[in-house]
């Protein structure tokens, strides 16, 4: 069955729907909280901090399943389209203030509009023949699993290679990280009490990409925490020096 709509689901299913509801609802608020960070400290900081491919891979999703695909739940839909709107911004600071970001790097700050636009363009062609060959339930949940272990490898790459946390905030790690933990158990229910259309959440690369989100997850907020203290320390005494 290729449906987001829980009524639809197994008896045994729906007695947690409650638990469902609430639990994507935290997620999908946390997610929107985040977007809007995003967009204040790329101002703030003249910076960005989505990865770039992994910024053009979510709004790429975001794009092919509340507008392409839309699901036959109109709260998940409204939730995909609304993302769409933010995240479209997150991508305008990106490109506007994240550009200082690739001083070292001329032909990507030269070129970076047209970059995200091909990211865009050849994501949503890959994930239009994902969901055309899986169906549209099942390619919108492989697809995201997979975007949140890029991405969390990608944002740890990107904090260490920079040394610096401008861009972003830990509260900002603490929302990202608990709004896609909490989806695990709600996974985990899928698999138990809707095996015959989520059993797939718990292949051995769905399990994969879990792990290594928790990991590097769990390692950007270690590194993300020393970082900041190692530039707070530095402007204390840089302040103690002009005293």
């Amino acid at each position: 069955m290729d449906s987001f709509d829980l009524s639809k689901a197994p008896l045994e299913f729906q007695e947690w729907t409650n638990t469902s509801v609430y639990i994507h609802l935290y997620t999908n608020v946390t997610w929107v909280i985040v977007y809007v960070g995003l967009i204040q400290r790329s101002i703030q900081d003249r910076s960005y901090a989505m990865p770039l491919f992994s910024q053009c891979f979510n709004i790429a999703w975001e794009i092919t399943f509340g507008f392409i695909f839309p699901t036959d739940d109109w709260g998940v839909t409204a939730f995909f389209q609304l993302a769409v709107i933010i995240n479209s911004v997150v991508t305008y600071t990106g490109i506007r203030y994240g550009s200082r970001e690739w001083d070292h790097a001329p032909m990507v700050k030269r070129n970076l509009p047209m970059i995200y636009a091909a990211g865009i363009g050849t994501s949503l062609a890959c994930y239009m023949g994902i969901a055309k060959q899986f169906g549209r339930t099942k390619a919108c949940f492989m697809i995201a699993i997979i975007l949140q272990a890029i991405l969390s490898v990608g944002s740890l790459s990107q904090l260490l290679t920079r040394g610096s946390t401008r861009g972003f905030s830990f509260s900002l790690w603490f929302l990202r990280f608990t709004g896609s933990l909490a989806l695990v158990p709600e996974f985990y229910l899928r698999v138990q009490h809707w095996h015959e259309d989520f059993g797939f959440l718990a292949s051995p690369l769905m399990l994969w990409c879990c792990y290594i989100f928790l990991g590097f997850d769990l390692v950007y907020g270690v590194c993300f925490w020393y970082i900041k203290q190692y530039e707070q320390g530095g402007r204390m005494a840089q302040v103690q020096k002009k005293q």
